[in-house]
């Protein structure tokens, strides 16, 4: 047993739990191996480190023919905690290179009565295997359980490189639910998937769009790597007749680093789009670009039709934090919704700039109770420049509001301890 494989075993499998269970299912075992894993066990609780690694070497070299029937009767067990560790055993053993542990595992993944604890942990002990385990998790791809292969997608793309091969040519396969499975795992591998870039750029014209979208997620994961392709494709894609889809490529150009240009060419498109969900994820990919003319941009979502999508570019302009955004963002203080009055309060507090006071006056006059506290704690954060605010926070004093009055009586401790 390797050194690797030991130290996952100590870190990851609860020893005192799972080796009591053992302990117990080996009664019938030869009396100087009963002694031996008796002491195992209590060396195994060692508080040395030293202790310990050396009892889990010891047990490494009893050897799987014995430890592996006993790992199979522990997963039998009611004890979930149990199943897992034993589970992780597994995965230990199966890395170090003892066969048919991978088709154990894999039916405990298809088993639809296991409960997500179970499940997850199962991907954990197959990706541990690593190369050995992908054929067997690809075959998985074609179960009739959404779940099951998501974990599938999700094993393949922890496990990473060495299953790159095999997934580029599952894109082109016959069966939707393997290019589903194959398209969703690229985007867990992220960076070590560029060898991918054609295959998925091809994917994104699929039919089945939640390929596509799978897709377009996978590309932005490393599209700085392969921008002058990907920038392109994922362009045209936010054109698709999908709406995940389209969320998904806005969402990916914003994980462009390098080539923000271009990226900033191709998203206003996306600002206009019918969908809400297309539109904030367009926003947000606008604030991480952050170059010349996003503001701009997102100031026109300032007048948008949707609530959520006119908050998100207040928040992405407060977090911008351009002297150009403040005449319009003061403005929707305004706004006829409370949720995008508090986000821009909120953000304009962050960015502490005295041409916000007069607004922020004002709105201690709101009916919403939260723009009014908003309002004060944003006047207490400006401090010293917020004094000709001072007779409104007295005002605001006699709140019918107790965390209004608090607010402002903070504020003005602020600002006149500053001030004095």
């Amino acid at each position: 047993m390797t050194y690797k494989i030991r130290n996952n075993l100590i870190k990851q499998v609860g020893w005192v739990v799972w080796l009591t269970c053992l302990w117990s299912t080996i009664s019938n075992a030869s009396q100087p191996q009963e002694q031996q894993i008796e002491r195992l066990i209590k060396d195994l609780q060692n508080q040395s480190p030293e202790i310990r690694l050396a009892a889990a070497k010891t047990l490494g070299e009893i050897g799987p023919e014995t430890i592996i029937p006993i790992l199979h009767q522990l997963l039998q067990l009611e004890s979930k905690e149990v199943r897992v560790n034993t589970i992780l055993a597994l995965g230990a053993f199966g890395a170090g290179g003892t066969p048919n542990i991978v088709p154990t595992l894999i039916g405990i993944l298809q088993d639809p009565s296991q409960d997500e604890d179970i499940c997850r942990s199962t991907v954990e002990a197959l990706a541990s295997i690593g190369k050995d385990a992908v054929l067997a998790l690809v075959h998985t791809l074609r179960s009739k359980t959404l779940s099951t292969r998501g974990y599938a997608a999700v094993g393949l793309g922890i496990i990473g490189k060495d299953a790159v091969p095999v997934l580029i040519k599952l894109l082109s396969s016959q069966e939707p639910s393997i290019r589903i499975g194959a398209a969703e795992a690229f985007g867990f591998i992220e960076k070590d998937a560029a060898d991918a870039a054609p295959a998925l750029i091809q994917a994104l014209q699929d039919e089945e769009f939640e390929v596509r979208a799978h897709a377009a997620r996978a590309l932005g994961t490393f599209a700085t790597i392969k921008a002058e392709v990907v920038i392109p494709a994922l362009t045209r894609v936010l054109k698709d007749k999908d709406k995940i889809v389209r969320r998904e490529a806005a969402s990916a150009l914003g994980e462009i680093e390098e080539y923000k240009t271009s990226s900033l060419s191709a998203l206003p498109h996306a600002l206009q789009d019918p969908d809400y969900g297309v539109r904030i994820n367009a926003a947000e990919a606008l604030r991480k670009i952050t170059s010349e003319g996003v503001v701009s941009v997102l100031v026109e979502l300032l007048k948008d039709e949707v609530t959520d999508v006119r908050a998100y570019a207040a928040e992405a302009l407060g977090k911008i934090g351009s002297p150009e955004a403040i005449t319009p963002m003061t403005q929707a203080l305004l706004d006829k919704h409370w949720y995008v009055r508090q986000t821009t309060t909120r953000v304009l507090k962050s960015l502490e700039l005295q041409s916000t006071i007069p607004i922020l006056s004002q709105a201690l006059l709101d009916p919403n109770p939260n723009i009014r506290r908003g309002a004060s704690e944003s006047l207490g954060i400006i401090g010293t420049s917020a004094k000709d605010a001072i007779p409104s926070l007295v005002r605001a004093l006699k709140d019918p509001d107790s965390k209004v009055q608090i607010a402002a009586a903070k504020a003005l401790e602020k600002i006149r301890r500053i001030t004095d």
